[in-house]
């Protein structure tokens, strides 16, 4: 360390090098995987090497930079507290970790624990924010890694002090693990089972508290208790978890290679400028520049404050970018003009999709025409926000929407258009667009209708995406010019736009265009008005009639509009999707790709895929871990769900004249598939399904037949009503439900009507495909 003080590159990258393991797992345990470990490791390791020359005990190093990890967890807390006051009108109850890098989750998968080991590190999250971080540093001192000396170091406070914290910490310990042990117990405590039901499965105060008392005044469950081994005899034997790809790939070696930026460095001299950038710290690449600050014997580092006034690099908002310079202001720079497909940023790999879009059913019964939402970690999967009801509605033109599209803008907050017409009177002349500006797709302001044209016909299914060549973007939508063609209008600002200009006008009638923008080409899909088909055409520039259709039609059902098209998360491939209103109203099917340039596209099965219940034509955008969280706390996910059978994937579970089915979807009244899915009324481990639009009635069987039948209270009836789910007979990824009072006998289908019947695992690949659905 005196060596690095002194401006030894070599031993100031070795030093941060030897500490980064223990960087990352000690804030990787504290914030249980949130977005910002990355963040709060990096930070560290730039307050590192500004502050090397304020430590005056090299020995007691280990415990200065743990203080400075602390730091960072507690200012950033702050931060996203001060941001979350000023920015939403919807206020978090909690912090909400990213569900896709869970630390628990990665350490017991990566380090292949299990038992009591596993057990201890899930009951992390149980503990409050305090602990969590207390728990790293011990747990850190019980495997030899730093001395109570440090630990105390960090926490600031004497090491006496340090030990009293340390017995609280681990009777909290004792008591989360207690709640993870009966939680893991099988079969599981009949009243913990019930209590748990209504649980969404996120560790929360409110939770630990209920489920301590539970534990506390169970006989059953406070067994748990009484087996725990000592933490500390666990601990010592579970390694750190390995760096991530996003800290393992910064190679501080490259310090010693790195070039000086200023004359202020001397020839000791360092650079943020030149070394961050090189190690792959993006975060501060951005911010490094001109204020010098003097570290020991001539290491210098440059940092340019971006506005905060706080001397040091400002903080990201996640998924956020600047706009892209302009093409003349990127050349002085000496690089090259971005391309086309860029996003505003790069999300983690544990995001997910947002799917934008209104309802219709045949009949219209469940028709509603505002904004609605849904959410997907796969991009396969919906689960309806808000109950299925919308989360906007528009209060001027029609006072209704369709074709709803979601744009994030270069400054990574999201724009709503959606075509001003409510209902299915296409006749109807609007020259608007209805818009709504949002940071999160949780508040929604600035409503506006902006007039788009002044042209006698529609202004339907807009688009818009980003045109780099000229600064602006570009809005597409469906109008009438003497056939159907498809206008523009270009914007900066979503308020005022440019004159309409025709943008795709073939010798076809064309409709619902939806483009996007990959490496350096855009691609559009769109209906060809004269055979019904869907196509994708390319452009190099994205400029109006610069299109060349590329792929062969594509149809599902006897009429499709509404294609959406979005690349996978990660850059998997991509997926076509197609709204299908023939023969019946309402049905989505999709496609995928590997390669969007080649033009063919595979039908995937309706078994991989599930939309949105009742949704029509709208739009599919890619959102962060933090938004989709923000989401789903703020608008809820569904108290219904459905069952979708197994090898009928278009068929699900519904009652008719009280009588259990699979039938096809869409039909009405829709509400007939809906079931609340209740602690088992003869065993709360097991479930029963409650009807939505008939509450009080049950699917049971009677003579082996299912039907839905009113709760009489009598024991028949509640055996009858229960069911325990269990690993799907023909997909463990699926569900099967097993009768309570006819052990051997599964909820199946047969000739569309459900019954039970004896299967097992060595029945007919049939009757077990007929025994399995999903849940959605």
């Amino acid at each position: 360390m005196v060596a690095a003080q002194r401006g030894d590159r070599e031993a100031l990258a070795s030093l941060i090098e030897d500490h980064l393991d223990m960087l990352y797992n000690v804030a990787g345990r504290a914030l249980n995987g949130h977005a910002d470990v990355d963040d709060v490791v990096q930070e560290t390791c730039l307050r590192v090497v500004e502050s090397l020359p304020d430590i005056r005990e090299p020995a007691r190093f280990s415990g200065w930079i743990l203080a400075i990890v602390r730091r960072q967890i507690v200012e950033g807390a702050r931060r996203r507290r001060t941001s979350t006051e000023r920015h939403s009108s919807l206020e978090l109850a909690t912090e909400l970790p990213d569900p896709g890098a869970d630390f628990a989750d990665a350490t017991v998968l990566r380090l292949r624990l299990s038992g009591q080991r596993r057990q201890v590190v899930e009951a992390v999250r149980w503990l409050d924010p305090d602990d969590r971080f207390l728990l790293s540093l011990w747990w850190l001192e019980v495997a030899d890694h730093i001395t109570r000396t440090d630990l105390a170091t960090a926490l600031g406070v004497p090491p006496g002090h340090a030990a009293v914290r340390i017995k609280r910490m681990r009777d909290q310990l004792d008591l989360a693990r207690s709640i993870v042990g009966a939680l893991d117990a099988q079969p599981r405590c009949p009243e913990l089972a019930a209590q748990v039901y209504i649980w969404d499965g996120r560790p929360s105060p409110v939770w630990r508290k209920r489920l301590a008392r539970h534990v506390r005044d169970c006989a059953a469950c406070e067994t748990h208790k009484r087996r725990l081994v000592p933490p500390d005899a666990l601990l010592a034997g579970i390694a750190m978890l390995p760096l991530p790809p996003s800290l393992a790939a910064i190679s501080f070696s490259a310090l010693v290679a790195a070039p000086v930026a200023g004359a202020a460095a001397g020839a000791a001299g360092l650079s943020i400028a030149g070394w961050l950038p090189a190690l792959g710290i993006s975060k501060f690449a951005a911010a490094a520049g001109a204020v010098a600050v003097a570290v020991g014997g001539g290491v210098t580092i440059a940092v340019q404050d971006s506005g905060t006034g706080s001397g040091r690099p400002a903080a990201v908002a996640p998924a956020t970018t600047p706009p892209a310079p302009a093409p003349e202001q990127t050349a002085e720079r000496g690089g090259a003009v971005p391309a086309p497909g860029t996003p505003p940023a790069a999300f983690a790999a544990s995001g997910g999709y947002a799917f934008a879009y209104f309802t219709e059913t045949p009949n219209q019964s469940g028709a509603s025409y505002g904004l609605h939402l849904a959410v997907s970690s796969d991009g396969l999967n919906w689960r309806p926000l808000n109950q299925n009801s919308p989360v906007v509605m528009p209060t001027a033109g029609d006072r209704g929407l369709r074709d709803p599209f979601i744009l994030r803008k270069q400054d990574g907050t999201f724009v709503v258009l959606a075509a001003d017409l409510k209902g299915t009177d296409f006749r109807r002349t609007s020259q608007y667009l209805h818009v709504w500006d949002s940071k999160d797709l949780r508040s929604f302001t600035g409503y506006r209708r902006i007039r788009m044209h002044d042209r006698d016909t529609h202004t339907w299914a807009p688009t818009a995406f980003w045109v780099a060549s000229r600064q602006e973007y570009a809005i597409v939508y469906s109008a009438n010019d003497g056939k159907d063609v498809l206008l523009a209008n270009y914007t900066k600002d979503f308020r005022s736009v440019s004159a309409a200009e025709v943008y795709f006008s073939p010798e076809f009638g064309v409709l619902d265009a939806d483009i996007v923008a990959d490496n350096s080409a855009y691609y559009m899909y769109y209906k060809n008005v004269d055979d019904g088909l869907l196509y994708g055409a390319r452009s190099t520039t994205g400029a109006p009639n610069s299109w060349t259709t590329y792929t062969a039609g594509l149809r599902q059902g006897t009429a499709i509009a509404g294609p959406m098209v979005v690349k996978n998360r990660g850059g998997g491939g991509w997926r076509l999707w197609g709204d299908s209103f023939g023969p019946v109203n309402n049905d989505f099917y999709a496609w995928s790709t590997s390669d969007i340039t080649a033009g063919r596209w595979t039908l995937l099965s309706q078994r991989e895929f599930t939309p949105p219940l009742n949704g029509k034509q709208g739009s599919i955008v890619e959102i962060s871990p933090a938004e989709l969280d923000g989401l789903v706390s703020a608008w809820g996910l569904p108290e219904s769900v459905r069952l979708k059978s197994y090898n009928f994937p278009d068929r699900y579970v519904r009652h008719a004249a009280n009588v259990g089915r699979i039938d096809a979807f869409p039909f009405d009244p829709h509400q007939d598939q809906l079931w609340r899915l209740v602690p088992g009324l003869a065993d709360p481990a097991g479930v029963s399904f409650e009807s939505i639009n008939f509450p009080g009635r049950y699917l049971r069987h009677r003579d082996f037949a299912i039907r839905l039948d009113a709760d009489d209270r009598s024991p028949t009836f509640r055996a009858d009503a229960t069911f325990y789910r269990t690993p799907g007979l023909a997909d463990p990824a699926w569900s099967s439900f097993r009768s309570y009072n006819a052990p051997d006998r599964y909820l199946r289908h047969s000739k569309f009507l459900l019954r039970i019947d004896p299967i097992s695992a060595g029945s007919r690949a049939t009757d077990r495909q007929d025994a399995t659905f999903r849940i959605s």
